[in-house]
């Protein structure tokens, strides 16, 4: 197991299968948000559920807004810490294993990603054979873009912010 100082990442791998990144994202669902890692192998995306946020508290975030979300944070952020921990030392297999939600989606299935740099987080737009998916990450468009152009240069599409706040676009 090595240590990625680009992604700041545990480098782990199978016999056949190797683990090049991960990205922490945030889904947006009806009630909350759930958090992710995309972990980046060299065959495939693995998407590992961290923890959901808002469901269980609809009421106190209505309710306490921004402090609700603070101290729901407080709650779950501990054992949320421990399991992100335990996800990056595992072999992808395990990673797989390890919750009933965690799915992988092979490269030859994706057939297309969306990124664009906003002046909040990096948005993710990730079209599959079996589905569409939003993500947002605090990892800037740049390196997010590093790590999926060796497996998926050619589906890629990139809009960056000018200078003025408008969008220029640009597809590989």
């Amino acid at each position: 197991m090595g240590i990625d100082r680009q992604f700041g990442l545990a480098v782990v791998s199978d016999k056949e299968e190797v683990v090049l990144g991960r990205i922490p994202v945030i889904a947006q669902l009806s009630l909350g948000s759930q958090r992710l890692n995309l972990f980046f192998t060299d065959t495939r995306i693995i998407m590992a559920d961290v923890g959901k946020r808002g469901a269980g508290s609809v009421t106190a975030t209505s309710f306490l807004g921004k402090l609700g979300d603070a101290f729901e944070d407080l709650l779950k952020g501990g054992k949320e810490s421990v399991g992100k921990r335990k996800l990056e030392t595992l072999r992808p297999s395990e990673i797989l294993s390890l919750h009933k939600d965690n799915f992988a989606v092979g490269y030859d299935e994706v057939i297309s990603i969306d990124l664009e740099e906003t002046e909040g987080p990096t948005q993710i737009i990730m079209v599959t054979s079996d589905g569409k998916f939003q993500f947002s990450t605090l990892i800037p468009v740049q390196r997010v873009e590093g790590l999926l152009k060796e497996k998926l240069e050619t589906k890629i599409t990139v809009r960056r912010l000018r200078e003025s706040g408008s969008t220029d676009t640009r597809s590989h």
